[in-house]
């Protein structure tokens, strides 16, 4: 017979699962002293909890939005980004979903205002930086560009995009001596980035370099 008047504390572990701990307060007269425990692995919980967090009112209609976009049914999934943030109007994931949608459809004043929002909710959402900058470059307003472009370097500045764009303003500037060492930064990073290949081997061919110059763009065009 239990004691009714106790707390009974049960820690259980065993090598590759979480540790499982519950306290038990039998009821007066019981004499059911028999008890289960399920152990669950790292994994296991870590799915679960993913789960649980996709059943909530805005996380699910964002994760039946992302089903949509991946086959191919934008306007539907947009509709449901727009009700996954009537339900939670701060779900970082879904805005920044929204703003790659609204670009990419070719509605830069849409993406913008898009990417605006996803900024006040978090002002270092990469995707929206993006987002803003090419959309305000779209526009025409290139102060904006240049602030968003700016914000987007400093917080990810090993982007290969990132070094890019700073080696093409040496390159508008037929400045050829800054932007080479740009250039090859950004080709270190990513051997295979199309822009920083190309512009690298036109800028050897500029400067007389034959063979690099042909290496460099049959790496480009393989």
């Amino acid at each position: 017979l239990l004691d009714a008047t106790k707390v009974y504390v049960f820690s259980t572990s065993a090598d590759g699962f979480l540790d499982y701990n519950e306290e038990i307060k039998v009821a007066v007269g019981t004499t059911d002293n028999y008890f289960t425990f399920e152990l669950s692995t790292p994994t296991e919980r870590a799915q679960a909890h993913k789960q649980e967090v996709m059943e909530q009112p805005g996380y699910k209609e964002y994760g039946e939005a992302k089903e949509l976009l991946e086959a191919g049914k934008t306007a539907e999934a947009r509709a449901r980004l727009v009700d996954a943030l009537d339900e939670m109007p701060d779900l970082i994931e879904a805005l920044e979903v929204m703003a790659g949608i609204d670009f990419d459809s070719g509605d830069n004043e849409l993406a913008l205002a898009t990417a605006e929002r996803c900024l006040e909710v978090d002002d270092d959402a990469l995707r929206c930086l993006a987002v803003a900058s090419n959309a305000a470059s779209s526009l025409g307003n290139m102060e904006a560009q240049a602030d968003y472009l700016a914000r987007y370097q400093e917080l990810n500045p090993d982007d290969p995009a990132t070094v890019f764009n700073q080696a093409a303003g040496f390159l508008n500037k037929m400045d050829d001596e800054n932007a080479r060492p740009l250039l090859e930064e950004c080709i270190a990073i990513d051997p295979t980035f199309g822009k920083c290949l190309f512009e690298y081997g036109m800028l050897l061919l500029r400067t007389g370099d034959l063979e690099g110059a042909k290496a460099t763009l049959e790496k480009y065009l393989g």
